[in-house]
């Protein structure tokens, strides 16, 4: 009798452990069906701000697709999609032959199946569980699984056809036949563990589904586990320990794959909510610095930072970029909101890992993006970017609205990106593809002190130097460029600013306190002076040095698909630009240098009032060193030693005081610099004290 009793306990736990697996995957999958089919909350700020995001045929990138996947169904546009079928199950207007590697045309397919499930699934809708509606949903998924389709790209074989119908499948439990399982595990089997980053988490994520497919809970938890392993820090690639994301190697990926990353793991802590498979706390605590200490960083009244869109200059990116960490925050649980009309984080902040600096004041963000030996600036992959050469030689970019350069790409003159020193030329730019985009130099970093920021970066590329520098303040930001020297007899030039027009552009000449308009198609140039200033949308340009300044707007034409070749027909657009930016002319004898200030959210009374000379006093300018004294951020100078060597430079006798008829005596001092870096210092009596310091990081 004892033996039955003993039997029948142990086959009573076998089965409860059993039950209790199986209802972790019957938990996932109904996570699944509860996130994939969207509401819509009228008070909602983001589910009402992301109705902005508009459909773009263009767009192959994954984290704008989720933001529009998160919007109400259109029932009409999806049941025509159903009416529209082919009696083989396919439609007309999708190339089933294509052979591209971004914006994949048969990918169009697998989406709309995924939004037929949903509407399927949507208690809402009077087509909730329509047999019409159903049944279209069979003869799509027969089309697909008897063509059997492969793209050039493996990306879409093994990551996104898996992604989009893995998740119908999810949602269409019940309604599958057991042949139309049989073919969705093949699908899901071209996803198998592997790679990095957010790769990896991607095919793990497909791994899961088909799992859940297989009623596989060993697997499903191996899944888990290969998703989980990515959150940590440190790794070549992925949550880097300044809070960016590398991916593709040393390369920041904020907006492309790191925001995939977060949208992701918002994803699956959801779907293991509850469960046994649910994250750490420290996991979470790692995710909730990443978005707080990375990711709130470079968005901007909820626009995405132009330096921070990685290869992805898709027509709304920096707004569905910015939707797409704001949602994914919420989803997470984080409190981290993300405003649209106002800015709660202010400070300054170098991304060591990245070659990235992002000021932030109460009314205005500053970004600049750098690349070195140990960090590339940009990547032309699968037709995106092919135009983004440039991108990380100092580009920078200045916000009050967050809508300076919204959809300006097409209009671009990708050497004159904003911040960058080039060789000019003409035709198109270099092809990344060939001659990578890394800065020869080790000698790239940025310092930060009582919230004002030192960026400064030796660019060494295609045989031009020039030693760059930015100094960050609550009122303006100041860029200064010294020992600009090329191998060749074109000019070089410095781009000041490149953004959408908006309003008038106004100049100022001789400081005569008049300002004059720079009409619509007219390019001035000065020769420079004292200081040129400009004023233009709320913005304060002021020009130093002695360089032809040429400031002006243009109607120009231009094509999305100039730069982003997912935009398959070339559609002709026309806008304005406003742009400034200095010709340094040839500099293979002579080296050049320049200075100027930008003053966001400043009046016109401000900058005409604004002494470029006073308050930014280049003390040294050379290839070895750079010094300024800058008497807004202290009574000290901020000092850049590229050799590590003493650093010799006139001062002011007493640093903050003028002397009798304006401008300070000066003399002569010593600076002796342990190693190349950035420094600030103050004097202690004759000696130099420093006060803070951040030494380049060698390869060497």
């Amino acid at each position: 009798m004892k033996r039955i009793l003993l039997v029948a306990f142990s086959l009573c736990v076998v089965l409860a452990v059993e039950a209790a697996r199986t209802d972790v995957l019957k938990s996932i999958r109904n996570h699944y069906k509860e996130i994939l089919v969207p509401t819509d909350n009228p008070n909602d700020n983001l589910d009402q701000g992301r109705k902005q995001v508009l459909p773009d045929s263009g767009v192959s990138d994954s984290t704008t697709k989720d933001v529009y996947e998160r919007q109400p169904l259109d029932a009409d546009a999806i049941m025509r999609s159903v009416r529209s079928l082919n009696a083989d199950g396919s439609w007309n207007d999708i190339d089933y032959e294509s052979q591209t590697r971004s914006n994949w045309s048969p990918s169009y397919h697998t989406a709309r199946v995924l939004e037929m499930a949903k509407l399927l699934n949507c208690k809402d809708s009077e087509y909730y569980q329509s047999k019409e509606l159903a049944e279209g949903i069979h003869k799509a998924l027969d089309c697909w699984f008897k063509k059997a389709l492969v793209c050039p790209n493996w990306w879409h074989n093994q990551i996104g056809t898996p992604y989009n119908l893995g998740r119908a499948f999810m949602l269409l439990d019940g309604i599958l036949t057991k042949d139309e399982v049989k073919e969705a595990v093949k699908v899901m089997e071209q996803a198998k563990f592997g790679m990095t980053g957010q790769n990896k988490v991607w095919l793990a994520g497909n791994v899961l589904m088909r799992a859940i497919l297989l009623n596989d809970v060993a697997l499903a938890r191996q899944a888990r586990d290969e998703i989980a392993s990515e959150i940590v820090l440190g790794r070549k690639e992925g949550i880097k320990p300044d809070w960016s994301f590398h991916q593709h190697g040393a390369q920041q990926q904020f907006g492309n794959y790191g925001l995939s990353f977060v949208s992701s793991i918002a994803l699956y802590a959801y779907l293991f909510k509850g469960t046994e498979f649910a994250f750490s706390d420290e996991q979470m605590d790692i995710m909730r610095n990443l978005v707080d200490k990375g990711y709130r960083w470079i968005v901007w009244h909820r626009m995405f930072d132009i330096n921070s869109l990685g290869r992805q200059f898709y027509r709304q990116a920096p707004l569905y970029k910015a939707y797409n960490i704001a949602t994914a925050s919420r989803d997470l649980g984080f409190d981290f909101t993300f405003p649209t009309d106002r800015n709660d984080l202010v400070g300054h902040k170098h991304f060591d890992y990245s070659d990235m600096s992002v000021h932030r004041t109460k009314d205005w963000m500053f970004t600049v993006k750098m690349s070195s030996n140990r960090c590339l600036g940009a990547e032309y992959v699968n037709e995106d970017n092919r135009l983004g050469y440039y991108l990380g030689d100092g580009g920078t970019y200045y916000y009050v609205s967050g809508q300076e350069y919204y959809k300006v790409f097409p209009f671009w003159d990708w050497r004159k990106v904003p911040g960058v020193t080039v060789i000019d030329g003409e035709g198109l730019v270099p092809d990344l593809r060939e001659t990578k985009s890394n800065n020869q130099s080790d000698l790239v970093g940025g310092l930060e002190l009582n919230g004002n920021g030192l960026t400064a970066m030796e660019l060494n590329r295609d045989g031009m130097k020039a030693y760059k520098v930015w100094i960050s303040t609550d009122k303006f930001v100041a860029s200064i460029g010294g020992g600009i020297q090329a191998d060749s007899e074109n000019c070089v030039t410095t781009s000041v600013e490149q953004r959408q027009k908006n309003h008038v552009l106004l100049e100022q000449l001789d400081g005569n306190g008049r300002w004059t308009p720079i009409y619509d198609n007219a390019k001035h140039f000065n020769i420079g002076g004292d200081q040129q200033t400009y004023w233009h949308d709320g913005t304060g340009y002021v020009v130093g040095g002695n360089n032809f300044v040429y400031a002006g707007t243009e109607y120009r034409t231009g094509s999305w698909s100039d730069n982003m070749g997912g935009y398959r027909e070339p559609e002709l657009l026309k806008g304005e630009v406003m742009y400034i930016y200095m010709n340094h002319g040839p500099l293979n004898r002579v080296p050049g240098s320049y200075q100027y200030a930008v003053l966001p959210n400043a009046s016109k009374a401000d900058v005409a009032k604004f002494d470029l000379k006073k308050e930014v006093e280049v003390l040294l300018n050379t290839s070895e060193a750079q010094v300024f004294y800058v008497p807004s951020t202290g009574k000290g100078c901020w000092v850049v030693s590229y050799g590590g060597k003493s650093v010799d430079f006139r001062m002011p006798v007493t640093l903050g005081e003028s002397a009798q008829g304006g401008r300070p005596q000066m003399q002569r001092t010593t600076f002796a610099a342990q190693a190349p870096g950035l420094y600030y210092i103050e004097l202690d009596g004759k000696d130099w004290k420093v006060v803070a310091k951040k030494e380049f990081e060698l390869t060497k």
